[in-house]
């Protein structure tokens, strides 16, 4: 059953947590944890960034039910539905798709800036090429994927998907081959 699978999978992969927790204090003087200032000053640790994402997961879940979703995270059914009420002239019924969607870029500002990640820059004209090839193959990737890479990784595995967990696969090769191509110079 789903309940009791959901449940041993999280019940493990919170041991292993705090084991990696314990570990790397002792053997590194690096807690897996931040001290609370440390989370506004820069980077988050890989793995308390994938629980803090994990944990947001999980509320999107419980609360997407309120706006008639009933999924968690995901951006490809609430941009389509974005377009739709924008093209159609249709009243939104559901709140939490265009909540999500519409606070993605202020989120991501607001994380920027309390980074000092905030840097306005030009491109060259073959980077903006490549970066609008490169959304294309993702639009293209999420359709045959059926839904965003939020949406499989983060609730797809959630929900313990196959085609999520094949989609987490394919995605974690992919990056790895693009990244040492790009690393060996072949861009």
């Amino acid at each position: 059953s789903y309940p009791l699978t959901a449940t041993l999978v999280g019940v493990l992969l919170l041991a292993a947590l705090i084991f990696l927790h314990v570990r790397m204090s002792k053997a590194k003087n690096r807690p897996l944890l931040p001290k609370a200032g440390e989370l506004v000053k820069g980077a988050w640790p890989a793995v308390f960034a994938g629980v803090a994402v994990g944990v947001i997961g999980w509320l999107a879940y419980l609360l997407s039910g309120s706006g008639g979703r009933n999924f968690g995270l995901g951006a490809t059914q609430g941009v389509r539905y974005a377009f739709s009420v924008l093209m159609n002239g249709e009243l939104p019924h559901n709140a939490f798709t265009l909540l999500l969607v519409g606070g993605a870029l202020p989120g991501a500002a607001i994380g920027a800036l309390t980074g000092k990640g905030w840097k306005l820059r030009s491109a060259d004209a073959e980077t903006l090429l490549w970066a609008l090839l490169g959304g294309l193959l993702v639009g293209i990737g999420a359709s045959i994927a059926r839904g965003c890479f939020m949406g499989n990784m983060v609730s797809g595995l959630a929900l313990l998907s196959l085609h999520s967990a094949m989609f987490a696969v394919c995605t974690v090769f992919a990056n790895w081959a693009v990244t040492i191509l790009y690393l060996r110079g072949l861009d």
